[in-house]
């Protein structure tokens, strides 16, 4: 799974340490699951923005190590979920290797069809091609489902994106990592 924002400076690195934490909490240390964030035109080694380091410690997450990395296709080939944070990157990513639209979603998105018609798989992969099958069943967003990018925010509307990023990804913990819906999944297989 990845995460991708424009400069893995900011949202995707606290997207993917607030799913690293829903899967911990899930599915128990041993989980095999492997997330990381990057970004479509990161500064390689930049660390993560000021404001967003504070704003995460906040939500108890440490982002002072993180340094960014720029996206590449064989991130996106190796990865069974992409996840990012506006409908333009979500496009940029389908651009970079087509027929990565099955299994890339926006974080909004992905809360959206996750809630509304709850995937059922015996693994990741199949867990997305479940939703990505629902994308046609569930109603449309009323608007863009983006996430604001927080370079030119203050302090605290980059809390506040924060705080956003931490309830959609808590709410996809049952989503992606209910081990029962996998479970059922597999049984009636």
């Amino acid at each position: 799974m990845v995460v991708i924002c424009r400069a893995n400076q900011a949202r995707s690195p606290l997207a993917a340490r607030m799913l690293a934490r829903q899967a911990e909490s899930w599915l128990g240390r041993g989980h095999r699951i492997v997330i990381s964030s990057a970004g479509l035109s990161a500064s390689d080694s930049s660390p993560a923005l000021p404001t967003m380091t504070d704003a995460a410690r906040s939500l108890g997450v440490d982002l002072t190590r993180h340094r960014a990395r720029s996206l590449d296709p064989s991130t996106l080939r190796k990865a069974a979920l992409v996840i990012t944070m506006s409908e333009a990157q979500r496009s940029s990513v389908s651009r970079l290797l087509p027929g990565t639209l099955a299994k890339s979603f926006t974080l909004k998105e992905l809360v959206r069809i996750g809630q509304a018609a709850p995937p059922v798989g015996p693994g990741l992969a199949d867990l997305v091609l479940e939703l990505h099958r629902s994308r046609a069943l569930v109603p449309a967003a009323p608007g863009p489902e983006d996430v604001a990018d927080p370079e030119a925010l203050s302090l605290d509307e980059t809390a506040a994106v924060a705080r956003e990023i931490a309830v959609l990804t808590e709410a996809l913990g049952p989503v992606l990592f209910n081990p029962p819906s996998m479970l059922r999944a597999a049984a009636s297989a």
